[in-house]
């Protein structure tokens, strides 16, 4: 199975498309649990948590650049692609 997470920038907006980014990639295929983040946008914030059913990514610290739409991908090796998507609102004040 492979998980990746993506985030849409306001700023990658072409002909009215959003671009997304990839910003995590967790990969069991191969048993060896690898992962990968973009510390240009997550900056060590993000934890996935696999043990969970269903895993999870969780970023810690949100602050108001975090707020987004985010979309997870998984490739499973005998069952067809998953994509679901969420809109992270940042309401009030953060401490």
């Amino acid at each position: 199975m492979i998980q990746i997470y993506f985030h849409q920038f306001e700023n990658f907006k072409l002909n009215g498309i959003y671009f997304f980014l990839c910003l995590f990639r967790y990969d069991n295929r191969d048993g060896s649990h690898s992962h990968w983040s973009d510390d240009t946008v997550l900056r060590g914030r993000a934890l996935f948590l696999a043990k969970h059913n269903p895993a999870r990514l969780t970023i810690k610290n949100i602050n108001y650049q975090d707020q987004s739409v985010y979309k997870c991908r998984v490739d499973f090796k005998m069952a067809p692609t998953s994509i679901s998507s969420i809109t992270l609102q940042v309401v009030g004040k953060l401490s």
